[in-house]
């Protein structure tokens, strides 16, 4: 009896070191709470339990597994964040981790206009294996019609939301903007000008449909010619409300083999320290009608700190792969860290952005059509 009591328990440790290789933290014996039905309240009250199961024993490693399927976390969103990870604090050894089966296999879809995941004073939490995407498109895209004064005429694919329809009412004005891309219908690339390795954004603050898909971008500078030509392809962004994720006073926070579509910007702020993400991608969703879509999202990546932030240490971005964000596709902000073997490609706006932050290691990146920028 002795013999199979050992023999379990070294099966057991087995598994947890091969779930926890890599990246991911080693650690004890586990709880795994299974979800069946995946929605808003059961998650929650995971979460409930995995807080009481740190109670009595504080240094326990959770499980949240999450199940093969589409999960629709859209409706009935209720407190600051669709998944509320806020207090949950096990001791140095306990983790609580959400686990899926895969980013093709369980697949979240968050209401595009909410917060995603929202932690305040949360610590030891890692997201792995899933894919989180918004329940409606937030990026578009046209072929100019005609230029002039203050306007771009677009025609909008069939397929495609119009312009109303990616529109946020919630900003008062910025983050509405136009960017031209190669016209390719398998693999759209931003176009690089010729002197300076930026392709100059275009701002739009409002739109008047002309007839059918015909709109009329009306810029932000009335005076503003758009530097386009008839049949040029162009993204459109509209930056939407909430963030994928939203950590405040937190540490020990892991994304791994987490991919993210529609949405992507998430922010780590209030001196949130030690983040990583491993094996992590930002994608465009599928093709409409046959055309790839010029954007993955309407806004940037991990934003690691704020500009007016307290200082944080211990990030790590490693083995990514982040395509085609509408802003940053990553961050640091008075921040320390790495980002190592990871691939940024057409980002809107930055590669990657190292404000006030000499103590972040690049180390073999590619970084492709958006710049790297360090603002010291």
């Amino acid at each position: 009896m002795d013999k199979i009591m050992r023999y379990q328990k070294l099966l057991t440790l087995f598994m947890l070191l091969t779930l926890f290789s890599g990246n991911l933290p080693a650690t004890g014996f586990n709880a795994s709470l299974r979800v069946g039905n995946v929605s808003q309240s059961s998650i929650a009250k995971a979460i409930a339990e995995a807080k009481v199961i740190f109670q009595a024993n504080p240094r326990q490693t959770v499980v949240i597994d999450l199940p093969v399927g589409n999960f629709d976390l859209s409706k009935d969103i209720k407190g600051h964040g669709t998944i509320d990870v806020s207090g949950v604090q096990p001791a140095p050894g306990g983790w609580l981790i959400f686990r899926g089966a895969g980013a093709a296999k369980t697949i979240l879809t968050f209401n595009r206009d909410v917060t995603w995941i929202y932690g305040m004073q949360t610590n030891r939490v890692v997201f792995q294996n899933m894919q989180m995407t918004g329940h409606r498109p937030a990026v578009s895209q046209g072929y100019v019609v005609s230029v002039g004064l203050g306007r771009v005429v677009l025609d909008i694919p069939s397929g495609f939301p119009s312009p109303g329809e990616i529109y946020n009412p919630g900003r008062i004005s910025g983050g509405r903007w136009l960017r031209q891309y190669t016209n390719s219908k398998t693999d759209p690339r931003m176009i690089e000008d010729p002197v300076i390795p930026m392709n100059r954004q275009v701002g739009w603050d409002s739109t008047t449909q002309i007839a059918g898909g015909r709109w009329q971008m009306n810029l932000t500078k009335p005076n503003l010619v758009a530097p386009y030509h008839p049949g040029d392809l162009i993204g459109i962004t509209s930056k939407q409300t909430g963030n994928n994720y939203y950590f405040f006073q937190s540490s020990d926070i892991i994304f791994d083999h987490v991919q993210w579509k529609v949405k992507s910007r998430g922010v780590f702020c209030g001196g949130t320290s030690r983040v990583t993400f491993s094996n992590c991608r930002i994608d465009r969703s599928e093709p409409i009608n046959g055309q790839t879509q010029c954007l993955s999202t309407p806004d940037g990546g991990p934003q690691l700190g704020q500009p007016e932030d307290l200082p944080s240490t211990g990030h790590r971005v490693e083995n990514c792969v982040f395509v085609a964000t509408g802003d940053d596709s990553v961050a640091f902000f008075k921040a320390s860290g790495s980002i190592t073997n990871t691939r940024i490609r057409d980002s809107f706006g930055r590669g990657i952005v190292l404000y006030q932050s000499p103590n972040v290691t690049l180390t073999n990146n590619e970084v492709v059509r958006c710049p790297i920028l360090n603002f010291l």
